[in-house]
């Protein structure tokens, strides 16, 4: 990690995914992220952080529901002594599920377990992240659509250690939770070109 212990870090992350389906179930994707780290003690850093790889296959797929398994990898890409990467492989299987209640809400959800491929330090270790969510088009027409987004996402540690900045001790970090309250909007661009909850190509 970075030089000195630090106290409190504020980061900012700008992340590019690219995906291509190959078939209506299978598809492929890449997330290269760019991080801002704002620390209180250590330098202020930006630049590349680790990268993710991996791919998603629809096990139902039909007009009212997807079930997909999930499988995405990560790279050690970004600098540890700046904060920027954990210098650590990693390997995260999930499942994710969507589910069209009516021609404009949808209820979505993910689970997933997130394992390190080796061990470089105590502090590495497994944990799992969950989330549901749910979007409703509030507009639409041959332009596109217009849905907010509202989603809850929870990360829980089931291993690895962590520094209590009070006292500079190394505890462990089992039971660590923390739960994301999220809101958004999503886009759609273009005529629709299929059978919901595709409503257009580009979104």
């Amino acid at each position: 990690g970075v030089p000195l212990p630090e106290r409190n870090v504020d980061y900012q992350e700008l992340v590019t995914t690219v995906g291509y389906a190959f078939a209506d179930r299978m598809s492929a994707f890449v997330d290269v992220p760019v991080r801002f780290l704002n620390p209180d003690i250590n330098q202020n850093a930006t630049g590349i952080a680790d990268i993710g790889f991996g791919g998603k296959y629809a096990v139902i797929y039909n007009p009212n529901r997807i079930v997909s398994l999930f499988l995405r990898f990560q790279g050690p890409a970004g600098s540890t002594t700046r904060g920027l990467g954990n210098g650590n492989w990693w390997i995260e299987p999930g499942v994710l599920y969507l589910e069209q209640l009516n021609p404009c809400w949808q209820l979505f959800g993910e689970f997933r377990f997130l394992a390190p491929l080796g061990t470089r330090t105590n502090y590495t270790g497994n944990l799992i992240r969950y989330g549901l969510g749910t979007s409703y088009v509030v507009a639409q027409g041959q332009w596109g659509y217009i849905a907010p987004v509202a989603e809850l996402v929870g990360w829980t540690v089931l291993s690895g250690q962590e520094s209590d900045p009070a006292t500079g001790m190394t505890v462990g970090a089992a039971g660590d939770t923390i739960v994301n309250a999220k809101l958004g909007v999503r886009i759609g661009l273009g005529s629709p070109t299929g059978p919901l909850p595709y409503r257009s190509r580009s979104d």
